[in-house]
């Protein structure tokens, strides 16, 4: 598992590699809460640069997915 820190706090983060896509970063919404306010703006510009490099948010439990599951996962709420 790797992590980001954004302001002070650790946050996990996984690379995956989607077959359209190519590797892909997966973070959680308890992240994109911090880099992103109530009103819809970045909190800061290294919370936009985070943002764009981030494929996809899931809940914290499902970080801890296979790649494989995970992959499922978002296919399914994508399409």
């Amino acid at each position: 598992m790797d992590y980001i820190s954004f302001r002070g706090v650790k946050y996990p983060i996984k690379t995956i590699n989607f077959s359209e896509q190519g590797k892909c970063l997966i973070g959680t919404n308890r992240l994109n809460e911090k880099l992103i306010s109530q009103e819809g703006y970045y909190t800061s510009r290294k919370a936009r640069v985070i943002d764009e490099n981030i494929f996809y948010y899931v809940e914290e439990k499902d970080i801890n997915l296979t790649s494989k599951e995970l992959i499922k996962k978002i296919n399914s709420e994508i399409v």
